[in-house]
């Protein structure tokens, strides 16, 4: 191996733990600017497309634990066992969004469907898994609203957008490596 492919080879992971930690801070900013609609989803659309599995957990977990102790921290979210369990509801929707938007993305070759379809994908199971936490714990019967689902939704997309961006830059100054080429976030 000769000292260059060495050296590339040691700076991925690296790169890969930036780009995680940027999203991160990005999910602690949300969280503080807009507790409980945090942009999850997009997080675990941009996870999925761009990052490998386990860097992805990685960040989508991240993303949700920073909501929570922003929550629990600074923004006095209750301490009881309903709010902790509609944490753990969060957590586990956007688990669930991120594992839809990997699977999205084997449905089509374009880049730019694909990343749309991981989106909706996301959105889609996101929404599904809070739908049936509200079930369960009831009290989600105002998040089910059409101007709640748009103002969620809306907050996604822009959220989805701006980070899409930010990794296109970082892209383009040599910041980050995908964890393959084919996983690069499109262009428009």
């Amino acid at each position: 191996m000769n000292p260059t492919t060495k050296s590339q080879h040691q700076s991925l992971p690296a790169s890969r733990a930036l780009w995680i930690a940027l999203v991160a801070a990005l999910s602690i900013g949300s969280s503080l600017m807009m507790a409980c609609a945090a942009p999850l989803v997009a997080v675990a659309a941009l996870a999925a497309i761009s990052t490998n599995q386990r860097e992805g957990l990685a960040m989508v977990m991240l993303a949700w634990l920073s909501n929570q102790i922003i929550g629990y921290g600074f923004l006095n979210y209750p301490m009881d066992f309903n709010s902790f369990a509609w944490g753990a509801a969060l957590g586990l929707a956007t688990f669930a969004g991120f594992f839809a938007a990997r699977y999205a993305l084997t449905l089509s070759a374009s880049p730019m469907v694909s990343a749309a379809v991981a989106f909706l994908a996301a959105f889609v199971a996101y929404e599904a898994a809070i739908y049936a936490a509200g079930a369960v714990l009831g009290g989600a019967e105002a998040a089910f609203t059409l101007s709640a689902l748009t103002y969620i939704f809306q907050v996604n997309v822009i959220a989805f957008a701006a980070i899409a961006l930010i990794h296109r830059a970082a892209l383009a100054l040599a910041l980050i490596e995908p964890e393959h080429p084919a996983m690069r976030l499109p262009v428009a």
